[in-house]
This record gives C-alpha cells, structure tokens and sequence, in this order.
C-alpha cells in the first residue's frame, strides 16, 4: 500500500500516519468479520431467496441485499416499480421555495 511508503520529517506526524492506517487495517478487518457472519445468518433467514436474487443486479453485493431485504420485507405492498424506486430514495425530486412557472 502507497501509504505505508511515505515518511515524514517529524517523528510525530509519522505516528500519526502509521496510528491511521492501523485504524483503517482494523475497520477493514471489522468490515470483513461483520460480512461473513451476515452471510452465515442469512442461510437460515426466511428471506434468504431474496437475498440470493438481489445480488443477481449489478453492484448490488451480500450486505445491500440483506439490509433491502430487511427494510423492504414484503414486496407485495410495492404495486410499482417507481414506488420501490422511491422507497429506496432512487428516484430524485425537487423542493423549491420559489416560485413554479408553466412549462
């Protein structure tokens, strides 16, 4: 990794770098522990052929398609496309204060 190449005139700066990166190492590591044991409750979760299909879209990877799966729960309350789209916050809006004109 680049950063671990770099040094830095004063003493305390550099243990201020090394301090960062040992932060960054152990969220990644964090990140990683939480993911696998997401994985492994999700193969007994009722929603699980959800999850599996959620992750057929593209850049949609395990922990998106759990937490979907989790705030969405019944798909059948969603009647369309753009509501779900808009559920997610998808779907862009506008709040002016000013004033609107005809188009």
């Amino acid at each position: 990794m680049w950063i671990r190449q770099q040094s830095f005139d004063q003493q305390a700066t550099n243990c201020v770098l090394a301090d960062y990166v040992h932060a960054a190492q152990q969220a990644s590591e964090r990140v990683q522990r939480l993911t696998l044991q997401i994985a492994q409750c999700v193969n007994d979760w009722a929603l699980a052929p959800l999850v599996q299909n959620f992750q057929a879209f593209h850049g949609i990877q395990l922990v998106t398609a759990v937490g979907l799966s989790a705030e969405i729960g019944n798909f059948e309350r969603i009647e369309k496309a753009g509501q779900f789209m808009a559920f997610v916050g998808l779907v862009p809006s506008e709040h002016s204060s000013g004033p609107t004109f005809p188009r």
